[in-house]
Order: structure tokens, then C-alpha cells, then sequence
């Protein structure tokens, strides 16, 4: 059986092989041990490590932490509070050439038999490695941060592009088409003045929506129709107009329904308009027939068919194709719906958008 001589020998041999500082303090304070592994993690010897106060071997940081956890320690043992049966914690230690090196430290108390601490060991593990590898990491989640930051503000600008590319094509660049429209109608009315009066009368109205639809589009509003009506009164105001501008009859039937929010609103009223700007370019048509519908609780659909024409399918699928069919996929898809486009040469052609809403 080994005599408790050869225990301590044992027990120095290993705390002198070991990376982790060994150390041992007095209840009054007092650093009684040191292992040789200081000279390693500091670059100081035992000797001096012992004859160092706290203040000279941490950071005031660290020192105040220290300081703090036995403040604690010893309030709790004079109440005869239960404490626990170690302690962990980072302290942050000066080395002798006047770096710092940051450390795991581990405090165990010790108690005799009547529960009176008799004396404090502890365990100081060098992290450098661990806190190296920790502000790597957050450098990387910091750059990615910024990825993601820079890569939304990147999207953020394309749809903001794409928004007023819509509005310029939906709003500002139609009226302006109807104007030059109502111009080019002049000559074949100049022997009637009242016509000729009211397409100058029309055009005057239109530069003055078109004049509003600038500011809109500076301020960022909707068309003053979003906030006077609801969708199927706004619909039918626009087919009222769409039929006086061409000639061409309009028809509106639309479902009792709750209130539309407003980006599903704008996108439906907005595909009409695309809709009927499209017939009265190229569809030839006699009659439009518009109607809105709620087939589902959760789902609108809104039906634009002319007797026109026709419009190649084919072509109207390609991504070739024009910023107002464009314009008016990317709406729908913006609110997660489908939109179809479907003619046939002599037989009209189709516009039907389904947009989610709440049910």
C-alpha cells in the first residue's frame, strides 16, 4: 500500500506533466500552489505566479468576476446557504511579455468534516484555441449577415424597379396611349366639332390623370380609385371609361364579396386594366365581358373575355413576350396566384387570374 508521501508524490508528478495550471489557495486568500504548467500558458515561474496579487494576474474584467464569485462564496457559507460543488468560468490571465491569454477555470472548495472550507482548488485550461475558433465563426455569421443584408437590399431594389416599371406601363404610359389616341381621332372628326370637342375634352381629362399617375408614382400612392371604391365598383368605373374611350360595350357582373385587401385589390383591378388596354390595341372586338367571381372561400377570380381576334396562345406563354403580360404574371404571382391566357385566331381571347384571400 502506498504511504500518503508517495500519494503527494504521484499527485505532483501528474500536476507537473499536465498542460492545465493546478493551483491551490488559502481560505484567507492566499495562492499556496502553483503547477509548473504556468510557465507554459504565462511565461512566468510557481514562484512568481504565487507571489502575485489578483490584480497583476487577470484583467480588471476578470478581476472583478473573481473577485465577485468570492464575495459570494463566503456570504454563503456565513448563512449556511448549500453552494455548488464547483465553479467554471472565463477569465482572461496576463502573461509575463504583457499579452493576455483567455482560460477555462474550474474551482473546486474544500470542506472537512464539520463542512468548514479548508482550502480552494482549481484548474485554469487554456482556451485560446476555443476563443480563436469562436470569433472566427462569428466573423463568418457576421459576412454572411452582411450577404444576406446586402443580398435583400439588392432585391428589395429590383422589385422597387420592377414596381415602377409597372405603374409607368399600367398607369402613367396608358393614359398617355389614350391621349395620342384621342389626337389621332381629330382629323377624321374635323368636320364635326362637337366630336371634335369632346375627344380635346377627353384628352384634357386624360393629361390630367396622366399628371396625377406621375405623382403617384413619385409618392409611392395608389390610383385614388384603390381608397374611394370597392373592387367591383372600381371595375365597373373602369369599364364605364374603357367603353366611352373605344366604342366597345363592357360588361361587369360581379359576386357579393367582403372587402379585398388592397394588394390583392390592386393586383385584380390592374390585370383588368392590362386586359382592356390589350383589346383596345390589338383585339378588334365589339364586347368585352368582365366578371368577378368567388368560387372558393379562400380564392377570387377575375375573367376578362373579348370576342375579338384572338390572341396567339403560344406566344402570349413565351417570355418574349410583352411588359404588360408581364406585368401582369408578376402581380398575380406576387399575391401567390395563376394567371391563364387563352385565344384562338377569330374567336377572342381570355384573361383569367386567381388570387388567394382570406376566407
Amino acid at each position: 500500500m502506498e504511504s500518503p508521501d508517495g500519494d503527494i508524490e504521484i499527485l505532483s508528478l501528474l500536476a507537473a506533466s499536465a498542460n492545465d495550471v493546478i493551483w491551490k489557495m488559502a481560505v484567507t486568500g492566499e495562492i499556496t500552489y502553483v503547477s509548473p504548467s504556468v510557465e507554459r500558458m504565462r511565461g512566468i515561474t510557481p514562484e512568481e505566479a504565487m507571489a502575485q496579487p489578483l490584480d497583476e494576474i487577470m484583467t480588471p474584467e476578470s478581476t472583478a468576476l473573481t473577485l465577485q464569485y468570492f464575495t459570494d462564496l463566503y456570504a454563503a457559507l456565513a448563512e449556511g446557504r448549500e453552494l455548488p460543488p464547483t465553479y467554471w468560468g472565463e477569465r482572461e490571465y496576463y502573461c509575463k511579455d504583457g499579452s493576455t491569454v483567455w482560460t477555462e477555470v474550474y474551482v473546486i472548495p474544500r470542506y472537512d468534516n464539520t463542512g468548514a472550507m479548508v482550502e480552494i482548488l482549481g484548474v485554469t485550461r487554456d482556451a485560446s484555441d476555443r476563443k480563436r475558433q469562436e470569433r472566427l465563426l462569428q466573423e463568418a455569421q457576421d459576412q454572411a449577415a452582411a450577404a444576406r443584408v446586402e443580398a435583400e437590399r439588392e432585391r428589395a431594389t429590383k422589385v422597387e424597379r420592377e414596381r415602377i416599371a409597372r405603374d409607368l406601363h399600367d398607369d402613367l404610359l396608358q393614359t398617355l396611349a389614350a391621349v395620342r389616341a384621342d389626337i389621332a381621332t381629330l382629323g377624321l372628326t374635323s368636320g364635326n366639332h362637337d366630336a371634335a370637342m369632346s375627344s380635346l375634352e377627353r384628352s384634357k381629362d386624360d393629361l390630367g390623370q396622366a399628371l396625377d399617375a406621375a405623382r403617384r408614382l413619385v409618392t409611392g400612392l395608389r390610383p385614388k380609385a384603390f381608397d374611394d371604391q370597392g373592387l367591383g365598383s372600381a371595375l365597373d368605373a373602369l369599364a364605364i371609361e374603357f367603353t366611352a374611350r373605344t366604342g366597345v360595350a363592357c360588361d361587369v357582373t360581379c359576386d357579393e364579396m367582403p372587402d379585398v385587401m388592397p394588394a390583392e385589390f390592386e393586383c385584380l383591378y390592374r390585370v383588368a386594366q392590362e386586359a382592356l388596354a390589350n383589346v383596345a390595341k390589338h383585339a378588334q372586338a365589339s364586347s368585352v365581358q368582365i366578371a368577378l367571381s368567388r368560387p372558393q372561400p379562400d380564392r377570387l377570380v377575375l375573367r376578362v373575355a373579348d370576342n375579338g381576334t384572338g390572341l396567339d396562345t403560344l406566344r402570349a406563354d413565351t417570355p418574349g413576350d410583352g411588359i404588360g403580360i408581364i406585368g401582369m404574371r408578376e402581380r398575380v404571382q406576387m399575391v401567390g396566384g395563376a394567371i391563364r391566357i387563352e385565344g384562338r385566331p377569330g374567336g377572342g381571347t381570355t384573361v383569367e387570374a386567381q388570387v388567394p384571400v382570406a376566407a
